[in-house]
């Protein structure tokens, strides 16, 4: 759906389910509730308390199409930045990771790495490539497994703890300190940018208008099949913003999603 498209369908919406009393809604006013309709949908499809048929990602093949562009495919590498301190690390075994910019869920996460062992036999050197399933943990679970005697991951399996630098936040993976990491792979939905209908430097010249800090004209990112989906959920948003009554905005919200 082109932004004309959306501007003139969130109109024709709008005017439907309006009153006399209800305020017009110029562009701008359009694309922040067409952004937040877009950025809920996001949050509810990925957490299945967040909406009526209780289905995440994995559990439901239309929202795989729906978000399939905005999935995301990184290799990491362990970070040689000088800036990212040592001295953050909670585990001394763990290698650190720069978290991307635009990362807003992790959808899945491996390692790729080695082993060096000798053969007691014959004394050969022998390098063993190791693919490890990364699972998160938070810092009650990491609290857990070292009070246990075995401090390490489970075989095959690395762990991730979420850390702050100062300067950018990263990834601290713990696994076994024999193991050496070649490549880290995450694949993740990466967040979208704003829906915006006109050009807001120009349509608004000398209002600093801007959404998530952007100004030119853009559409949805998302698949054209959810378009209908935000566009609805933003109509219900602006309306539930003039009559003023929270519970409104909830009820119609449900009945989108």
């Amino acid at each position: 759906m082109t932004t004309k498209e959306f501007s003139n369908e969130f109109d024709i919406l709008y005017n439907s389910i309006a009153t006399n009393a209800a305020p017009g809604i110029d562009s701008y006013e359009k694309s922040v509730f067409l952004t937040k309709a877009q950025n809920e949908l996001i949050t509810n499809y990925f957490n299945p308390k967040g909406n009526k048929y209780q289905e995440g990602f994995d559990q439901n093949q239309k929202r795989q199409i729906d978000f399939l562009d905005l999935v995301q495919v990184k290799k990491l590498t362990v970070s040689s930045n000088p800036v990212i301190l040592e001295t953050i690390k909670l585990d001394n075994r763990s290698r650190l990771f720069s978290i991307p910019d635009d990362i807003l869920f992790i959808i899945n996460e491996n390692i790729n790495g080695s082993i060096v062992s000798t053969d007691r036999g014959s004394g050969r050197v022998n390098s063993i490539n190791k693919i490890l399933n990364v699972i998160p943990i938070s810092f009650q679970d990491y609290s857990n497994f070292m009070s246990e005697p075995y401090k390490l991951p489970y075989k095959n399996q690395g762990w991730r703890l979420i850390n702050n630098s100062g300067p950018t936040n990263v990834f601290e993976i713990i696994t076994d300190p024999n193991l050496t990491i070649t490549s880290y792979i995450l694949r993740y939905i990466k967040k979208p940018n704003p829906i915006i209908l006109v050009d807001l430097s120009t349509e608004f010249a000398g209002e600093g208008l801007s959404i998530e800090g952007q100004t030119i004209a853009q559409t949805c990112e998302l698949d054209v099949s959810i378009h209908q989906e935000i566009l609805q959920r933003a109509v219900e948003l602006a309306k539930g913003a003039y009559e003023g009554n929270i519970n409104s905005i909830i009820e119609l919200g449900k009945r989108s999603e």
